[in-house]
């Protein structure tokens, strides 16, 4: 059998990686220079010492990433236990709240004398013991505003701290958006990072040496060199075969084409595609945001707490988006003199040029309702017109998900059922 598979991101890679277990024919294009997508690393030299550093994904646990886990040993990656602490700090050092293992919630002894602090904690506290009893139920529709009304969490609460949280923790959401965040995606992802718990296992770890490791050695094991730059404009489906056409006005034929592109970009190059393709790949939408990587340290700075790893920097006046900046020699553990950090933000110019060192445009998934329904159709899409679609879009847009959705794929070839 002759695979195409389209796009060299994780999930891509990770299904032409299986199917090489059983087919020799798989043949990857990539419309880029490298493969990987959100997987991204560059070397950073200092004292004459090279050092990688990650500007896509760089955090897991093993709780909730078990197919990674599986891969890494798979592949011989090691890894190491990293801090687990996210921060809300307002700029003005009036307000700031701390989560994470060994994060203490208020972040100085002041902060004890405040009532306000008392009442954010409650909050808090409210979400974390309902946050089982929802996902159970599978509300997808449920506006997070509305559900935290429900249970008890007031307004000023909501505004200053579960707002700032969402928008830190999904940077290309808008303002206005936040009124239908599905409450179902914020207990979910949080789940996944694992901030309702405090055990071993739910403990934030990194890929030693840099998680371009993952994708390198995957690539490695490949049969068929990836065709980079090409980029597939038109998949035409056959009874009996499928035809691949690129950019570059070259025409290929299949047995069958594994689609690993964002679902809008995958509804886009489909000829003919049909009423159930369009209706769920359609409503899979998408923001955009900068990653920068600098060394400007008033993005890490704070007036309340000593250095966090993960930081959301709030402004006093509610018009400006949350600045998220990772302090990278404390996420990564690098052993450096030069501070790094890498910042998420809309405005590509927000970062004084002199201190950026690379700066890349990034897609993300948008939680909604609408999306969370669609999810369930996987099976209802796959398999047909002898198509498939895998990617994070399938799950909460976690390197999990991409792995989880290449390994569902890879079971339609197989007929039975795999792991890493």
């Amino acid at each position: 059998m002759k695979i195409a598979v389209v796009g060299a991101g994780i999930s891509g890679i990770t299904c032409a990686y299986l199917l090489c277990g059983k087919y020799k024919d798989v043949h990857i294009f990539e419309k880029e220079v490298r493969p990987g997508g959100g997987i991204y690393s560059i070397k950073f030299s200092e004292s004459g010492k090279e050092h990688f550093i990650d500007l896509g994904f760089t955090l897991y646990n093993r709780k909730h990433y078990p197919n990674l886990v599986r891969l890494l040993d798979r592949l011989d990656i090691h890894s190491q236990e990293t801090f687990k602490e996210i921060c809300i700090n307002y700029q003005s050092g009036r307000m700031g709240w701390s989560l994470g293992d060994n994060s203490i919630f208020f972040p100085k002894i002041s902060s004890y004398f405040k009532p306000f602090n008392y009442k954010v904690l409650a909050g808090w506290l409210k979400i974390k013991r309902h946050a089982d009893e929802f996902l159970e139920k599978r509300d997808m529709d449920k506006p997070l505003r509305e559900h935290l009304d429900e249970i008890g969490v007031q307004k000023d609460i909501v505004k200053f701290f579960v707002k700032p949280l969402v928008e830190g923790l999904w940077t290309s959401i808008e303002k206005s958006e936040f009124e239908y965040y599905p409450a179902y995606y914020f207990y979910g992802l949080l789940r996944h990072l694992g901030l309702f718990e405090k055990s071993e296992q739910s403990k934030w770890r990194i890929v030693r040496g840099g998680s371009f490791r993952i994708i390198s050695q995957m690539v490695s094991a490949l049969i068929n060199p990836i065709k980079y730059q090409t980029e597939v404009v038109n998949v035409v489906r056959n009874p009996n075969y499928v035809e691949v056409y690129t950019n570059k006005g070259e025409k290929e034929v299949f047995d069958a084409v594994v689609i690993a592109i964002p679902g809008i970009d995958a509804l886009k190059i489909l000829e003919k595609p049909s009423p159930s393709e369009e209706l769920i790949l359609g409503s899979f939408t998408y923001g955009e945001c900068y990653v920068i990587l600098h060394t400007d340290e008033r993005f890490a700075v704070s007036k309340l707490f000593n250095e966090r790893a993960w930081i959301i920097q709030v402004s006093e006046d509610d018009k400006s988006s949350p600045i998220v900046t990772w302090n990278l020699n404390r996420v990564q553990q690098l052993s450096l003199n030069t501070r790094l950090f890498l910042t998420f933000t809309t405005n590509p110019h927000l970062i004084p040029s002199d201190k950026v060192i690379h700066i890349i445009k990034r897609r993300f998934i948008k939680p909604t309702w609408k999306m969370l329904i669609t999810q369930r159709r996987f099976g209802e899409i796959n398999g047909v017109n002898r198509t498939y679609f895998c990617g994070d879009y399938w799950g909460w847009g976690t390197l999990e998900d991409s792995l989880s959705s290449a390994l569902k794929v890879a079971q339609y070839f197989f007929k039975e059922q795999i792991n890493f």
